[in-house]
């Protein structure tokens, strides 16, 4: 007689076969971009050339004022935009 198997979450599977061929990773880090316009609000407009290397995300500021106002709030960015990434993707931002 066979044993059955307890039944898991589809979500846990998917993420046990991500994390198996190694996609867990681009995918938060996608995730991490594409929360970036909704996180920096009205800053978001001024920032482009965003990429993330090495666990810092890098982006161009084209406003002076706008990098400032973003450097002050670099702490709270980073642990936003992890929490909707769904883990620590990046450590650091640097606006260049």
């Amino acid at each position: 007689m066979m044993k059955k198997k307890q039944a898991e979450p589809i979500g846990s599977l998917i993420l046990q076969m991500l994390r198996k061929e190694g996609l867990e990773a681009p995918l938060q880090q996608h995730r991490l971009l594409a929360a970036w316009a909704d996180v920096a609000g009205v800053m978001g407009r001024y920032t482009s050339r965003l990429s993330i290397r090495n666990q810092v995300l890098t982006m161009h500021v084209s406003s002076s004022a706008c990098r400032q106002e973003l450097l002050m709030h670099k702490a709270e960015l980073i642990a936003e935009l992890n929490r909707r990434a769904g883990g620590p993707v990046i450590v650091d931002i640097v606006f260049f």
